[in-house]
């Protein structure tokens, strides 16, 4: 009797432990900024920056703006942008073309298109073929070399390793992470904004400006801002 009533007593013991691991809620995936941005759920409209129609609009841009460099001391920057609907899937490995801008001053000295391979298991890519073009776009350089070069390892904290996290990694692209920065502005603009901060507010909605230009409703809430500003 004493044994039945010992192994009782640990199965109450017990009990409760598996009952809490079974009833322990399962962690919830990260949000997506951007998606919370144009999902007036969580977030009020007038704070809102993108739409459902711009954000739709924002997956069918042909060229999109992978990364850029930093502005150097002649000011003069690198942009190179994807195609992800023109990327050719072989297995591991994916085969893209990237057009790379150099402006200085904010004007369009020159361009180029490289044909990139990349080995998405093995971490290195090669390119095909390069062809370069002058502001105008006229042809002035043509590279196809007859045999395939040979591969290039990934290097940290190198361009190489930002296009292999886009195309192989599913990682954001630099327009992406442009479009939530400008959102973040934008709501910290206008919540200053409706706290009467104008001088803020106009800071904030000049920096959502800058990391997503030409946009409407930032023009006009700077604007609207302005013409409030005492």
């Amino acid at each position: 009797m004493g044994k039945a009533i010992l192994i009782l007593a640990c199965l109450v013991l017990v009990a409760p432990v598996v009952s809490s691991q079974r009833k322990r809620p399962q962690r919830k995936p990260k949000s997506d900024p951007l998606t919370e941005a144009i999902n007036p759920a969580t977030v009020p409209k007038d704070e809102l920056l993108f739409d459902e129609y711009d954000y739709l609009i924002d997956r069918y841009v042909t060229w999109r703006l992978a990364s850029r460099s930093d502005e150097q001391p002649d000011h003069s920057q690198m942009f190179t942008y994807y195609d992800p609907k023109r990327v050719i899937i072989q297995g591991v490995l994916k085969q893209a073309w990237l057009k790379t801008e150099k402006l200085k001053n904010d004007e369009l000295e020159f361009y180029w298109l490289d044909l990139y391979e990349f080995d998405c298991k093995g971490s290195r890519f090669r390119i095909l073929e390069t062809h370069e073009y002058n502001k105008t776009g006229n042809l002035t350089e043509d590279f196809r070399p007859s045999n395939k070069p040979s591969w290039v390892r990934i290097i940290p904290d190198s361009v190489g390793e930002e296009q292999h996290g886009i195309l192989c990694l599913n990682r954001k692209d630099q327009m992406r992470l442009d479009m939530e920065e400008a959102a973040r502005f934008y709501r910290l603009g206008r919540l200053t904004e409706k706290g009467k901060r104008f001088d803020v507010a106009i800071r904030w909605y000049e920096r959502a400006e800058a990391m997503y230009p030409d946009n409407e409703k930032i023009a006009e809430a700077l604007k609207r801002v302005r013409a409030l500003k005492p």
